[in-house]
C-alpha cells in the first residue's frame, strides 16, 4: 500500500518536502521513514555542494549538519514522474519492464 502510493505521489511529496509546503504530507517523519524504507531517500551528512545551494541557509543546511537527499532509486523515480518521456526514462522503463 505505502509502495503503490509513494510510486504514485512520490515526485510530488518530494517537492513539497524540498519547499517546506506540506500540502500532499500529512506526517513528514512517515513521509520520510516511507521514503528511506522504500530506499527513496537517505539522510546524510550536508556536503560542499548543498552548502553552495543559494537557499541553503532558508534550508537550515550548516557544515557539520544532516540532509535528506534522494538515492539512485529515488532519482530515477523522481525524474520518471516529471519526465516521463525524456530518453533515459524511457530506457529505465525498458529495463525494467521485465520485472
Amino acid at each position: 500500500m505505502v509502495d503503490a502510493f509513494m510510486r504514485d505521489m512520490f515526485a510530488d511529496m518530494w517537492d513539497d518536502f524540498t519547499e517546506c509546503e506540506y500540502r500532499l504530507i500529512e506526517d513528514v517523519d512517515v513521509f520520510l521513514e516511507s521514503a528511506e524504507v522504500l530506499g527513496l531517500a537517505e539522510f546524510i551528512p550536508v556536503d560542499d555542494d548543498a552548502l553552495r545551494d543559494p537557499f541553503a541557509s532558508e534550508r537550515g543546511l550548516e557544515k557539520g549538519g544532516m540532509m535528506w537527499s534522494l538515492t539512485k532509486a529515488g532519482q530515477t523515480r523522481y525524474h520518471a514522474a516529471r519526465f516521463p518521456t525524456h530518453p533515459c526514462t524511457l530506457k529505465a522503463k525498458e529495463a525494467t519492464d521485465g520485472e
